[in-house]
């Protein structure tokens, strides 16, 4: 039996980490799905625990706990940050010639920078090393390249020094403070964007935790329990009135005629139950309401439509950011170009032009120094962190780095309808009949916690005249009807049709009850699911941004249909399933020849959430939708989905122009060190520049207004 494993990999940072150990594991016929931006490893396989924490270690990845992984982060973040902070303090004496004694000795600034680099940059030695051994030169090499350097060339500095001048009497310039502040920089980046972005897979497994471990199977004459994965197709199982549907089956009639009522909200997201009788079908993870029943299951745990949805999750998961495929492209062409003029330039001024040794390697290590990658590694995470801190002052909690690739060229947005356009609740919007009637079926549905039964009593409470409800007893639930009782010697019926009559009173567009007492209808409810007051305004904001807008539910057509014309949707589509969803999703991204974003409440949108290019969760969203979403609303405000797409062009704007600057910098500046124009220490402060220069262009992006 084939089982999901999930591990977190601290040291995973990059595309060349991902297809190191996809190529391992493909070796051994293994699949892996990788989300880099969570660090999260997926497979599913026989093979134990121990067998995929052994494979990743042969090739230097480490399956860790969170709580240990927490504690190792925080003490890098720490030691990162002081180590910096000591570093900057230290040079801005410095330039104001402030006399520090003891604390301008390079031993100091040595002992320093070797602490940053062999502990909390220690990460980045072994990524270089895996970059080595793989052929594959990332971020990590660029970083290893950028301190390494400055430390070795100071240090020889120092000790040519110590053995011509011990006294020390004309101390040349160190550069031991740009390995611990671009440490400092790098580890500061990445803590904070991956405390930000990261998704836990706790909600997860919290959500799959609902399924029923055992479950009573009919075998060899009577009801046992069984293992959840030890069921076969073809078995007859029992489901509880209240209980969770643990497979998909149909209703079987093999030991008494049953039917009854299911609420399928994890399903479809629709808040109202559906009937089911005899020989329909039944899906897993939803609930079943009135009466015991027995299931042929059609499908294993692994096969049901539940565990489709979950698997297309994952996968849809494993994408790697596209921002982070870019910018580790251009790293593993520009990381080698600059070592190649820095060799070269070494061997033409020492061979061919007859340079000095000395002055030959001065200059080819202030090539490294001053190609040195801070600004170019920041260019990226410090936008991504500056408009993640100022989305969530608006409410916005945004989880993935694609929003800032394809999130600035949206050309539609689809919506779920129930919990997300609308409120997901009832409420009564007209009734006819008399107050004695309304209090009799008020005292009716008091008993109930369904969504139908709140918006009836909370009417009835609602009303000057509100009085107790009625004591009333046998009140009995109808499947497929409602409720059934007997008050002052009559017959009392509740429910979406007459049974006595063959006519129809269900609306296709409202939800419609009528009160029957002694076969004759006495009064009627006319119930609808409010549309939030901002969904309009929303739909206004992006017509005017020239994108399109789709509603796509699982409720019927007409009603479906009836909302998307009230608030002007460009196209609706009633009666979807969840794979349906994203069927149409597809149909709409071919046909428009653009990105697609998704907006939705529940696990029946998150598959036409990973379809599409970014997905939304609402406020108050199911966890299984905000776990694998790529933003999260922490607002109830509709509105902050065209916000969310407007910071996105904003951010993206912004990468663009540091990666610009930090590009234009080093073609200026290399050719500059490698003539000598500049020697290391101009180079040292070049670089500090030119990273402040990017941090601070990021940080415009914290005060952008929300537009009117």
């Amino acid at each position: 039996m084939k089982k999901l494993y999930r591990f977190y990999i601290s040291n995973m940072t990059c595309s060349n980490c991902s297809a190191t150990i996809k190529a391992h594991f493909l070796k051994l016929n293994i699949k892996a799905k990788i989300n880099i931006a969570a660090k999260t490893l997926v497979f599913l396989g026989e093979e134990n625990t121990n067998f995929y924490v052994k494979e990743l270690k042969k090739i230097g990845y480490n399956a860790i706990s969170s709580r240990k992984t927490m504690i190792l982060e925080k003490i890098d973040f720490y030691m990162a940050t002081s180590i910096a902070g000591i570093f900057l303090i230290l040079m801005i004496l410095m330039w104001f010639n402030v006399m520090l004694g003891f604390l301008t000795s390079p031993y100091l600034f040595a002992s320093l920078a070797l602490v940053a680099i062999a502990i909390p940059g220690r990460r980045f030695i072994k990524g270089f090393f895996h970059d080595v051994k793989n052929l594959k030169f990332g971020m990590n090499t660029l970083i290893f390249l950028g301190t390494m350097a400055s430390f070795i060339y100071s240090l020889v500095i120092l000790i040519i020094n110590q053995v011509r001048d011990p006294m020390m009497m004309n101390p040349p310039s160190y550069y031991f403070e740009v390995s611990g502040i671009l440490i400092g920089f790098m580890i500061i980046g990445n803590y904070v964007e991956d405390r930000v972005k990261r998704k836990t897979n706790d909600h997860l497994e919290a959500f799959l935790a609902q399924s029923s471990k055992e479950i009573e199977v009919y075998r060899q004459g009577s009801f046992v329990n069984v293992a959840l994965e030890n069921i076969q197709v073809g078995e007859i199982i029992m489901v509880k009135p209240g209980q969770l549907v643990p497979l998909d089956g149909v209703l079987d009639d093999q030991f008494s005629l049953n039917e009854s009522e299911f609420d399928e909200h994890a399903i479809t997201g629709e808040n109202t139950y559906k009937f089911k009788k005899i020989g329909d079908r039944v899906f897993a993870q939803t609930i079943n309401i009135v009466n015991a029943v027995y299931l042929k299951v059609v499908n294993t745990y692994e096969d049901s439509l539940f565990q489709q949805i979950i698997n297309s999750a994952e996968e849809l998961a494993s994408i790697e950011p596209k921002t982070k495929i870019i910018a580790n492209k251009i790293s593993s062409i520009f990381v080698p170009v600059v070592f190649v003029i820095a060799i070269t330039g070494f061997l033409l001024m020492y061979l061919v032009f007859k340079m000095s040794l000395e002055v030959s390697i001065m200059r080819s290590i202030a090539v490294l120094v001053i190609s040195c990658p801070c600004a170019l590694g920041l260019a990226t995470p410090i936008s991504i962190i500056s408009i993640i801190n100022t989305a969530l002052k608006e409410g916005i909690l945004i989880k993935t780095s694609d929003l800032f690739e394809v999130g600035t060229n949206i050309k539609a947005v689809g919506f779920d309808k129930t919990g997300t356009i609308t409120s997901g609740m009832l409420s009564l919007v007209a009734y006819h009949g008399s107050l004695e009637d309304l209090k009799l079926a008020a005292s009716l549905e008091h008993l109930f916690n369904h969504p139908i039964s709140k918006a009836i009593t909370s009417y009835y409470e609602s009303l000057d005249t509100f009085a107790d409800y009625l004591i009333l007893s046998e009140v009995n639930m109808v499947a497929g009807f409602g409720l059934k009782t007997t008050y002052q010697t009559k017959e009392v019926l509740l429910g979406n049709r007459n049974p006595y009559e063959k006519d129809k009173i269900l609306s296709d567009i409202n939800l419609e009850l009528y009160l029957i007492v002694d076969h004759q209808v006495v009064a009627t409810f006319v119930l609808e699911d409010e549309i939030k007051k901002d969904a309009k305004t929303l739909l206004s904001d992006l017509h005017k941004q020239g994108i399109k807008t789709y509603l796509i539910s699982g409720d019927n057509v007409q009603r479906t249909n009836y909302i998307a014309r009230n608030l002007g949707f460009s196209q609706a589509y009633g009666n979807t399933s969840p794979l349906e969803k994203s069927q149409i999703v597809q149909d709409i991204k071919r046909d428009l020849h653009g990105n697609m974003a998704w907006v939705g409440d529940g696990i029946n949108d998150i598959v036409a959430g990973g379809t599409s290019d970014i997905s939304f969760s609402v406020f108050n969203a199911n966890d299984i939708n905000s776990f694998n979403s790529s933003v999260c609303l922490l607002a109830p405000d509709l509105t902050l989905v065209s916000h969310t797409l407007f910071l996105a062009k904003k951010a993206r704007i912004n990468i663009i122009e540091n990666y610009i600057w930090a590009f234009g910098y080093n073609v200026i500046m290399i050719p500059l060190a490698l003539f000598g124009i500049i020697n290391a220490t101009i180079a040292g402060i070049g670089m500090s520049i030119s990273s402040i220069i990017v941090v601070l262009n990021a940080l415009r992006l914290r005060f952008i207004k929300r537009r009117k």
